[in-house]
């Protein structure tokens, strides 16, 4: 297969190929450069494309039909795994690591073309917060695994460590506390009205100490509720959905630091007000731990304290993600502000999409807003994505992240003037994606 006549930027972060070729044999790149002397029967005309390489993507979930979120959560169906699995390859990832914790292997979907990897959070406190949270999605077979066991058996993280749903972030906001203030009150709120409610009720570090009667009754007034639901009944309902997990989740933070400094696996934690203090404490209380703040953006942050965080967690070794969960105007976290502006600081070192009650972004749609908005180069902006994961986790995508002679053929094209545009994906050689529509699997 011969890719000729678009721009290829390689995912080093430095090198660019005007009108240049990519010759692929044996699911392998053979060749990169100008005017290559190999001729192939299929080419692909990139005139117009810009050539990247396939996206690696190191923090999703709802890409396997195991428990849901790391809360344990009940499984997605069938349908809606393979939904989600397709809208990543479309968005031009080659390769996802599904951190919802607590899957199993033989849980991945065998025959899509995405490269799934697993990451595990089988650790007793986390069980034990699934189980306050939620648990549902639990059997047997999933609380006998431990972290060193599915390491052994080809999980390629330890992860993810919290989640909106037990440190009162983003899944509080899009499901627990709308769902208890509608059973009360017949009432659904939005994200956006749930999140307001939690702030007056605990304020956005989440303490009891934090509570603003006069705040609560507006809200209430505000969203509708003022004849259904008391100043105090509001309180205790949100105490209630927030906090009880919080204590237990962040325990399970330090029994993951410690795997990771005793096993050399990559942990990814869930970055926020509440938790990156604790965070900070133990990259320097286990200095071979290999940390990583997931989703550093978090809409919970002020940008500047978003950036100022990172520069910290930066100097004690953590490494930096930002998801594209707060892109689209309809997000549970719709401030763009603090992607831009850590880009812009050059305080990132991964992005990735997240969950965000479904409502993520493709990676290149949020990367081509960033190099729009000259918040980062395009070639930095493609490393980001590309070459960055695959050297921070090597085993999730060996042989990949770059376009150079000898690597597997994970190779995508898209549109010159918009990168969020997917045109083709090749996934180890194959044809996945072509014309933005998926391609059927042989």
């Amino acid at each position: 297969m011969l890719i000729r006549g678009g721009t290829i930027v390689t995912g080093d972060g430095r090198t660019s190929i005007a009108d240049g070729e990519l010759l692929i044999r044996d699911g392998r790149i053979a060749d990169v450069g100008r005017n290559l002397a190999a001729r192939d029967n299929e080419v692909i005309d990139a005139t117009g494309e810009i050539v990247l390489p396939g996206v690696i993507n190191t923090h999703a979930h709802g890409c396997v039909r195991g428990p849901f979120v790391p809360v344990a959560a009940p499984a997605l169906s069938e349908e809606e795994v393979e939904r989600e699995l397709d809208r990543h390859l479309l968005g031009g990832e080659a390769t996802v690591l599904c951190v919802c914790g607590f899957c199993l292997p033989r849980e991945i979907a065998g025959k899509h073309p995405l490269r799934v990897r697993l990451a595990t959070s089988h650790t007793p406190a986390n069980f034990a917060a699934a189980d306050i949270v939620d648990g549902r999605g639990l059997t047997p077979q999933h609380r006998a695994m431990t972290v060193e066991r599915a390491l052994e058996e080809g999980a390629v993280a330890i992860g993810e460590l919290g989640a909106g749903h037990s440190l009162g972030g983003g899944g509080q906001d899009y499901l627990y506390i709308p769902d208890v203030i509608e059973r009360a009150t017949g009432v659904r709120l939005r994200p956006d009205q749930a999140r307001q409610l939690k702030w007056a009720v605990l304020g956005r570090a989440l303490s009891r100490d934090a509570f603003d009667a006069d705040e609560v009754e507006r809200c209430l007034h505000k969203f509708g509720l003022s004849a259904k639901l008391s100043v105090e009944g509001a309180r205790q309902m949100i105490e209630r959905s927030v906090l009880p997990s919080i204590e237990t989740t962040l325990e399970g933070f330090e029994e993951a630091a410690a795997l990771s400094a005793k096993t050399g696996a990559r942990a990814v934690f869930h970055n926020s007000p509440v938790s990156v203090g604790t965070i900070a404490a133990l990259a320097q209380k286990y200095p071979a731990a290999k940390l990583v703040a997931g989703h550093s953006n978090q809409g919970d942050f002020a940008p500047e304290e978003a950036v100022a965080w990172a520069k910290k967690l930066r100097d004690l070794g953590v490494t930096i993600d930002i998801s594209t969960w707060d892109i689209p105007a309809a997000a549970i976290q719709a401030k763009p502000g603090n992607f831009l502006r850590m880009l812009e600081e050059n305080v990132v070192d991964t992005v990735s999409t997240d969950f965000a009650g479904g409502d993520w972004e493709p990676i290149l749609k949020g990367l081509d807003m960033a190099v729009r908005c000259d918040a980062v180069a395009l070639p930095k902006a493609v490393a980001l994505a590309t070459s960055n994961p695959a050297h921070l986790f090597p085993a999730l995508a060996e042989e990949r992240g770059t376009l150079a002679p000898g690597k597997i053929a994970d190779v995508i094209t898209v549109d010159a003037d918009n990168i969020g545009a997917v045109r083709t994906v090749i996934v180890g050689g194959v044809i996945a994606v072509k014309d933005g529509e998926r391609v059927a699997s042989p």
